[in-house]
């Protein structure tokens, strides 16, 4: 874990210091919850080719929704490098309010009860989920529109070690704006992400990762550091001990 303090810190500095200048996203999937279940996994290879994936998507199920919506609801998901060891990662949900064969033509939105959407995000290589933040646009008058997203390990049935909530389109965090909410370093979370229009309209449902790299090199050097001071004790020892001897 201490490892990882540089790489937040910096991560920290970068964001602060980089306020005005926009984050540029990469698409690495924009297709639908159908078709992101006939693909199954999505990684981001077209972002780090020729460096290969550094991070994984695999949708798990779908709860709620009508047997045809799942065709209906658009997805994408982004990567951007936001610093020396950071990249953010989106996921978003929209309701395809374009075509006239969709369900949410009419409503212009998300109108429908409680659905969820669960879905596994795993880094690679040297790289480490540490935070993530909920952005919900909702348009209706109710100002209650709901959405819960949890995070797991393990599975989506193991109990959630984080819980981001939204109402009436408010974000998690909502300050400062743009924020994350932390969480201890982790290779895989499952993320449950449950919403509901209660009467108003959702127009999108956005979770926001960040995954931070360790550098290789970091762990061996420590290791040759840790030991290159173990040898300099054990000879400072004898130092002391053979010089004890001699005064004797």
């Amino acid at each position: 874990m201490k490892l990882l303090r540089p790489a937040l810190l910096i991560g920290l500095l970068l964001a602060s210091s980089a306020q005005a200048a926009p984050i540029s996203f990469t698409n690495i999937f924009n297709g639908s919850l159908s078709s992101w279940q006939t693909v199954g996994t999505v990684d981001d290879s077209i972002a780090d080719a020729p460096n290969g994936p550094d991070t994984q998507f695999t949708l798990l199920n779908l709860t709620g929704l009508a047997a045809t919506d799942a065709q209906w609801i658009n997805v994408t998901i982004q990567e951007a490098h936001s610093g020396l060891s950071d990249v953010l990662y989106n996921v978003v949900f929209t309701p395809n309010v374009t075509s006239a064969a969709s369900p949410f033509f009419a409503t212009s939105g998300y109108t429908d009860g409680l659905s969820s959407i669960g879905y596994q995000v795993t880094a690679l290589k040297n790289e480490f989920l540490a935070s993530v933040r909920l952005d919900v646009n909702a348009a209706g008058a109710t100002a209650t529109e709901s959405d819960v997203t949890t995070l797991s390990d393990v599975s989506l049935a193991n109990p959630a070690f984080l819980t981001l909530t939204s109402l009436g389109g408010q974000p998690d965090p909502i300050s400062p704006p743009g924020s994350h909410i932390n969480f201890s370093a982790r290779k895989t979370v499952f993320v449950n992400n449950s919403f509901d229009a209660n009467g108003g309209l959702i127009n999108s449902v956005s979770n926001q990762f960040d995954v931070h790299t360790v550098p290789e090199p970091a762990i061996p050097l420590s290791l040759g550091l840790g030991l290159i001071g173990l040898g300099f004790m054990k000879n400072k020892s004898k130092l002391s001990a053979n010089t004890q001897v001699s005064l004797a």
